[in-house]
């Protein structure tokens, strides 16, 4: 995949000029996505790919930067801000998914499971 795609991808996403600090978000990103590419698709990857890879990234970066609920407290131990991270990490996970849909006859689908419901076979 190009990196500098889903860099730009991402960079616009973050509303940010240097990946610098992003770069290794941006790698994972990149590797997961080229894990579920299709064949047919892996020389030439569609636009929507590169922004799902980018959004991976996203993802990753929030996951790690908002990992928990964040509290400023005061010297005493006042509670002075308190902020819950858990809205931003779903709303990116949305996205992501989101971005998903757009590509997903160009990727491989790790998320589905065919059941029979015939009686029978091995199951008995």
């Amino acid at each position: 995949m190009n990196q500098e795609k889903v860099k730009a991808f991402f960079l616009k996403l973050l509303e940010k000029k240097d990946a610098t600090p992003y770069i290794p978000y941006i790698k994972a990103g990149i590797s997961e996505t080229e894990k579920r590419i299709r064949s047919e698709y892996l020389q030439s990857p569609p636009e929507c790919v590169y922004m799902y890879a980018a959004a991976l990234a996203l993802l990753i970066y929030t996951n790690a930067e908002c990992a928990g609920d964040i509290t400023v407290c005061s010297p005493s131990g006042e509670a002075l801000l308190s902020k819950d991270t858990s809205n931003i990490r779903q709303s990116v996970q949305h996205f992501a998914d989101h971005c998903l849909s757009l590509c997903s006859r160009y990727l491989i689908d790790d998320k589905f499971i065919m059941i029979s419901t015939k009686r029978g076979g091995a199951c008995n």
